[in-house]
């Protein structure tokens, strides 16, 4: 192993910062440009810095999960003074079961971008959007 594979590996394990961790990533890319790692090398670099990096953006925002007995609540797109809401009666990793217009339905959750958990009951255009980070006071 080259110096500069040591010396990047040092750095890398002892910085908890995600801006400096880019920094790295970006030097990293610019040593094995200039052939001073080998590819090998710069692939393990490149494995620590992920799996570094992880942790550190988990940490930063919580994301939303439905809660069993919370109320949600989103308007209308249609109609600002239209409210709906939904009242989650059970959940699992997967699907939601809440109660929605006086019926009783199941819907699968999803993943936003931001990891917050949504659901949509209907599949039309206008169709309301259920966001776990939404929850009704």
């Amino acid at each position: 192993m080259s110096n500069y594979y040591h010396d990047m590996t040092q750095l890398i394990n002892t910085t908890h910062d995600a801006q400096t961790l880019d920094f790295y990533r970006e030097n990293v890319q610019h040593i094995k440009d200039t052939e001073k790692i080998s590819q090998k090398e710069y692939l393990m670099l490149l494995s620590m810095l992920s799996e570094k990096a992880i942790p550190l953006t988990a940490s930063v925002a919580q994301a939303s999960k439905f809660e069993i007995g919370d109320t949600y609540s989103t308007r209308s797109i249609c109609d600002h003074d239209c409210i709906f809401e939904i009242k989650v009666i059970s959940r699992t990793d997967k699907m939601l079961t809440y109660d929605y217009s006086s019926d009783t339905r199941r819907s699968k959750i999803k993943i936003d971008a931001d990891g917050n958990e949504y659901i949509t009951p209907d599949n039309y255009s206008m169709a309301p959007t259920f966001r776990a980070n939404k929850r009704t006071a």
